[in-house]
């Protein structure tokens, strides 16, 4: 079975989501985090495990498989738990592409429908994984990025004048995986537009984010040994490639 097949199998398992409306919040974001879960692990007996007083997403021997859709510095007294005697696998999804929906709760209708703007790059991962800096380096953690194209479900405002209300998110489609199996797998997450030298605003254009993230992107890549910096110019530092 090759890989979409398989997420798509993953997908159609859980996209009784959306059908079975059971109350505002009930599902919230669970359906990106079922849909993974049932593509890296079809078989729910190694799901939802206990670990040490904790529950582990995927545990199958001694490997751990933890799925997180938000902020990954959340993991970080799990994780702590789990590396001395587990290798664990940390999930991360990056929405890259998205459509949004308005629907009926009680019909099913859709009543709107707009392509998001926002776009997702594996380059996000990068500031993502800052809450868990201290951990990259640790032997046996590892990470897999996984973009998708979701749909996001909505249903109306009860009053007038405010925001649609966010039900569920679901995805629609595995772009790719990227695989960090160690530190110098970050190389991966380089921009292929970055110049020879670069500033934080360089990086920031290339990889489609703030500078604020961009720095914090850099901070990521020179704690890994990728990148190294080799002048300043201001307050800026010059960077480049380590070969």
């Amino acid at each position: 079975m090759i890989m979409n097949e398989r997420f798509e199998k993953a997908r159609a398992n859980v996209i009784y989501a959306i059908k079975e409306y059971a109350g505002l919040g009930t599902y919230g974001e669970k359906s990106i985090h079922a849909v993974l879960k049932k593509y890296i692990e079809p078989n729910t007996d190694f799901h939802e495990v206990g670990v040490f007083g904790s529950i582990a997403d995927i545990c199958i021997g001694n490997e751990i498989y933890e799925i997180q859709t938000r902020a990954l510095y959340k993991l970080k007294s799990k994780l702590k738990k789990f590396l001395p005697y587990y290798k664990v696998c940390v999930v991360h999804p990056i929405i890259a592409d998205k459509t949004v929906y308005t629907f009926d709760p009680h019909t099913g209708t859709v009543l709107k429908k707009r392509k998001s703007p926002k776009k997702g790059y594996v380059y996000d991962f990068l500031p993502h994984v800052y809450g868990l800096k201290e951990l990259i380096s640790e032997p046996g953690i590892s990470f897999k990025i996984m973009m998708i194209n979701a749909s996001e479900y909505r249903i109306p405002a009860v009053k007038k004048g405010r925001k649609d209300i966010k039900f569920d998110t679901v995805p629609d489609e595995l772009v790719c995986e990227i695989n960090i199996e160690k530190p110098s797998d970050f190389r991966k997450l380089l921009p292929v537009s970055l110049p020879d030298k670069f500033s934080s605003a360089d990086y920031a254009s290339a990889a489609h984010m703030t500078r604020n993230d961009a720095s914090i992107s850099l901070g990521i890549l020179y704690k890994c040994g990728i990148i190294e910096k080799i002048d300043k110019k201001g307050n800026a530092f010059i960077y480049r490639i380590i070969e």
